[in-house]
This record gives C-alpha cells, structure tokens and sequence, in this order.
C-alpha cells in the first residue's frame, strides 16, 4: 500500500474482498515520508590533506550484521 493517502485507503476497504482489517489513522504528515526526506548534516571542513596514498582515510563501520547476504 505504500504511500497511499488515508482517503485511499478508506476507499480500497471497501472495494478489495479479502483485505486485513486495519485503522487509518490520518496524519497532517506522513510520517515515513517526511523521515525519508530528512538530510544528513556535512562533514565540517578540514585543513588536513593526506600526503600520500592511505594517509588518510574515511570509513563508515557496522557490524557485525545479523542477517546473511544473498552470497552468504
């Protein structure tokens, strides 16, 4: 159902046999959408330049990650 307006999702209930009963709770803001829509902040600016090949170096680290990859 994605994104649906709640308006919508009055209307699909009443046309669609077989649907779960759920409530449409209406909101001024959708809220997934309006997170989605958040930025990060940027870095803040350096004077540090890296002289040579791996002097320097950004990483974004998690883990370990409990589900297992397509490849394993």
């Amino acid at each position: 159902m994605a994104h649906l307006h709640h308006g919508a999702l009055n209307v699909l209930k009443e046309i669609v046999i077989g649907l779960s009963e759920f409530r449409v709770a209406q909101h001024d803001v959708c809220k997934g959408r309006a997170l989605g829509k958040y930025a990060k902040t940027t870095f803040l600016s350096s004077d540090i330049r890296a002289k040579g090949i791996l002097n320097l170096i950004y990483s974004d680290v998690c883990g370990p990650m409990l589900a297992v990859s397509l490849s394993g």
